[in-house]
């Protein structure tokens, strides 16, 4: 499966993405990415973790990557993340890659 395969087969299964912003225990601020469902529900895709002040950098989650290898179609042999993006150090590449899987895009900052 490649990156294409996946993203076309993702088409549809999200409506909208979000911001959450989060502190961890240290105080430092972790920033959640969901994608919404059309029934809802919320499946955290990324999550930004603060470095230094000023600095975030950003990961997939392991089980959103299988959640978009099924949704793929691949099957368990074809590699967990199908040549998606894993990491990322901008929120404006992170936001680009969450717009490419909603159809039509709508942002909520909670």
């Amino acid at each position: 499966m490649d990156v294409t395969a996946a993203l076309a087969a993702a088409r549809g299964r999200w409506t909208q993405w979000e911001e959450e912003v989060v502190s961890n225990d240290r105080g430092r601020r972790l920033v959640h990415y969901f994608l919404r469902g059309p029934g809802g529900e919320r499946e955290l895709a990324v999550v930004g973790r603060e470095r230094s002040p000023r600095h975030m950098s950003y990961a997939v989650q392991g089980r959103f990557l299988r959640s978009l290898a099924a949704a793929a179609g691949a099957g368990a042999g074809a590699g967990a993340d199908g040549g998606v993006p894993r990491k990322w150090r901008s929120r404006r590449e992170v936001v680009d890659w969450l717009s490419s899987l909603v159809s039509g895009f709508w942002r909520i900052q909670v």
